[in-house]
């Protein structure tokens, strides 16, 4: 999830206003481990929760629907372990993982699992990165209307 600044649109009011006191719209992407962009969305205002902007997408509709085709549950570390595909973030079901609330005791299970969650997650932050480095358009705010902003991102794209 990542803020694309813009220039305050007219008689907006607060609804493109985010929590680091700047008006951006939601770029939201879904990626592979290989840093390979599966699903963008763009467009939410920058007021809406991650959560919320999750709701709003297709993606999330298809997910809940069952209509996207993730692959069944495999077996991982010689096939001790049975796994379903997941995302990393927003609520928990059972293709959707969050991190444990809270701080746990150096070694413990739950802790490991935070550390190995937040390493997936940094790969995210690491993608709007080199997004941010190759598309410079990205480093100051656009000064088009949101929907004019979000048609021409994904024609660069």
């Amino acid at each position: 999830m990542g803020n694309i600044l813009i220039q305050a649109p007219h008689n907006s009011g607060s609804m493109y206003y985010n929590y680091k006191g700047l008006f951006s719209i939601v770029l939201m992407a879904i990626l592979d481990a290989d840093y390979r962009v599966l699903y963008a969305n763009c467009g939410d205002k920058g007021r809406v929760s991650d959560g919320g902007v999750f709701q709003n997408t297709t993606f999330c509709h298809k997910l809940q629907n069952g209509q996207l085709s993730i692959p069944g549950p495999e077996p991982i570390i010689n096939e001790q372990y049975v796994l379903p595909y997941v995302l990393v973030a927003f609520p928990l079901t059972e293709n959707i993982m969050k991190p444990f609330a809270g701080t746990h005791e150096q070694g413990s299970i739950t802790r490991v699992y935070n550390y190995r969650l937040s390493r997936a997650r940094r790969l995210v932050e690491n993608v709007f990165g080199i997004i941010c480095s190759v598309f410079r358009i990205f480093q100051k705010p656009i000064l088009f209307h949101p929907d004019k902003a979000c048609n021409d991102l994904f024609i660069c794209a």
